[in-house]
């Protein structure tokens, strides 16, 4: 199994921080936790990661 990365990348196109995923296909992302600086990610192997970040994402509601 190959490992890939997630990648938060500003709106100027610039790499701000990466995290390495243990996974061959990861398929989604958020954030969460308090302040909402851990970043989630899932894969189609029903593998679950978290990583803590210095970036906070943003809260969407419909």
């Amino acid at each position: 199994m190959r490992s890939m990365m997630s990648q938060m990348i500003s709106p100027s196109g610039r790499v701000l921080e990466t995290h390495p995923v243990p996974a061959s296909n990861p398929t989604n992302c958020c954030f969460g936790g308090p302040g909402r600086s851990t970043l989630y990610v899932t894969s189609t192997d029903g593998h679950f990661f978290k990583a803590e970040t210095d970036r906070v994402g943003w809260a969407i509601y419909p």
